[in-house]
């Protein structure tokens, strides 16, 4: 199935209601199962997690504990102490998770990267021992993936990329850390739900998205699509992204967003979604949408 070997399935809704969107709350354990199972079968091989997304970390480790496949995990790590022992940490998570290596290890923000570059030396021993196979940052800004470009041990970058968060803003930053052979992975492809709300229900702050979102409503409806469609194939076909970070509370959502990977949409038409450039940029970060 197109792309699929791309998609990486977050994790954050496992362990945390999640989402501007999300009226659910955090699916059970039971529904968790039946999510990674379907995805494990679609051929979704990677998941994303971290130790801040409540107790999603076990809740990984006790599905592997009952399957005999396992999935290959993202982390992201936050050092929230000055008794932070990375080694202690990554043996003692990878033992929860049940895994024996991690596909990538990453600071969870710049700003923890910036105060703690010092980890990276640590980083990299643990990546000859084999503990992981790369060491990346998640970032929000172009400024935080430039300055991310001359640093050697980075290899992965995770950055937010989307229908408005889009070439008109990322697209020559993607291709200067290609060139530099890291790999990029991306989030907020669905704004965190914000393309499927209805505009009348959009809170006030967020008022100056509406001429954005109808707009990008026109493109769908003229290419014979649907926005959810357009987001998630909007990113999947950039061939300078490596993976796609979805997530999902439901196997209904799942099925739903595997389902959009049939819609076939011209290359054209995502040139008419880079012509929209959204100047409030700070409403395109949901940090600031409180």
């Amino acid at each position: 199935m197109q792309a699929i070997n791309k998609i990486i399935l977050g994790t954050v809704q496992f362990g945390l209601s999640y989402g501007i969107n999300n009226n659910a709350g955090k699916p059970s354990y039971e529904e968790v199962t039946k999510i990674l199972d379907k995805a494990y079968d679609f051929g979704i091989s990677t998941l994303d997690t971290a130790a801040a997304y409540g107790d999603a970390i076990d809740i990984i480790g006790k599905y592997h504990s009952e399957r005999e496949h396992r999935f290959a995990i993202v982390n992201k790590f936050h050092v929230d102490n000055n008794d932070f022992n990375l080694e202690s940490i990554v043996q003692h998570n990878l033992q929860r998770l049940q895994i024996k290596s991690y596909r990538a290890y990453l600071f969870h923000s710049f700003s923890d990267y910036l105060i703690h570059k010092n980890l990276i030396q640590n980083l990299l021993k643990l990546k000859e021992r084999g503990a992981l196979e790369r060491i990346g940052v998640s970032v929000y800004t172009n400024e935080e993936l430039e300055s991310l470009l001359t640093e050697p041990g980075i290899d992965l970058i995770q950055l937010p990329y989307n229908l408005l968060d889009n070439d008109s803003l990322r697209g020559y930053w993607l291709m200067q850390a290609k060139q530099k052979g890291i790999l990029l992975h991306v989030r907020s492809v669905f704004l965190q739900g914000l393309f499927f709300k209805l505009i009348d229900s959009f809170p006030s702050i967020l008022q100056p998205l509406t001429p954005h979102i109808k707009k990008l409503e026109a493109i769908a409806k003229e290419a014979g699509t649907n926005i959810a469609a357009l987001a998630l194939q909007y990113v999947l076909q950039n061939t300078l992204v490596d993976g796609v970070l979805i997530g999902v509370d439901s196997l209904n959502q799942l099925q739903n967003n595997i389902d959009l990977l049939q819609h076939s949409i011209d290359k054209n038409v995502f040139s008419e979604v880079n012509k929209i450039s959204v100047k409030e940029k700070q409403l395109l970060n949901p940090v600031n949408w409180i």
